[in-house]
């Protein structure tokens, strides 16, 4: 009974280990790799806009960044239904309030417009602020990957040693009944051979 008990509390914590695999590899592609294609693509639009800036073409330029600004609230969009750690929470919205100032600091350069150097000097430092930002996110997820990666192959480890366990135990079992089977036929035997006499 005792084995059979063993058996069965290894093959739930098999199961268990199973499920929360299962949740890991999920993590891995939906809160780590996906936002770190957000992240890359906000890096992108951000330089996108740095270059487009500079274009002499007023239409162009108003047109390219409504398409830049709307792929970009997108991404801020689909990277906060993302599980985010603290870190990364803390990280995200530092990026976002760089991102508004920039923004704003950015509309009073548009061609057209008489901008300041102090605005200038303020879109600078939040562009830099917010690419720095995404940098520490970027890094954020792969590190974060990094451990999802080491928690799914201790998850196997566990399994692998369970399927040992559950081996051994299976082997103990089988030997045991071997040894009461020859036990009870070696009994038997003893016990037929007065007769024969």
């Amino acid at each position: 009974m005792l084995i059979i008990l063993a058996i069965l509390a290894a093959n739930l914590s098999t199961r268990n280990n199973l499920d929360k695999l299962d949740d890991t590899v999920l993590s891995i592609y939906n809160d780590r790799l996906m936002p770190a294609t957000f992240i890359f693509r906000l890096t992108d639009h951000l330089y996108q806009k740095q270059l487009v800036s500079g274009t002499a073409d007023k239409n162009l330029t108003v047109n390219s960044m409504l398409v830049m600004d709307a792929e970009m609230l997108q991404l801020v969009k689909n990277y906060e239904a993302t599980h985010l750690t603290v870190a990364e929470e803390k990280a995200w919205h530092a990026f976002k309030d760089h991102l508004q100032k920039y923004s704003a600091a950015y509309a009073g350069n548009q061609p057209g417009s008489i901008a300041t150097h102090q605005q200038n000097i303020s879109a600078k430092q939040h562009f830099d602020a917010a690419i720095h930002c995404l940098n520490t996110l970027s890094a954020i997820q792969a590190t974060e990957g990094k451990n999802l990666s080491r928690n799914s192959r201790n998850m196997i480890s566990d399994g692998v040693l369970m399927s040992h366990f559950e081996i051994s135990v299976l082997l103990i079992l089988g030997i045991f009944a071997l040894v009461l089977l020859s036990a009870k036929e070696s009994r038997e035997l003893f016990e037929q051979q007065p007769l024969l006499n």
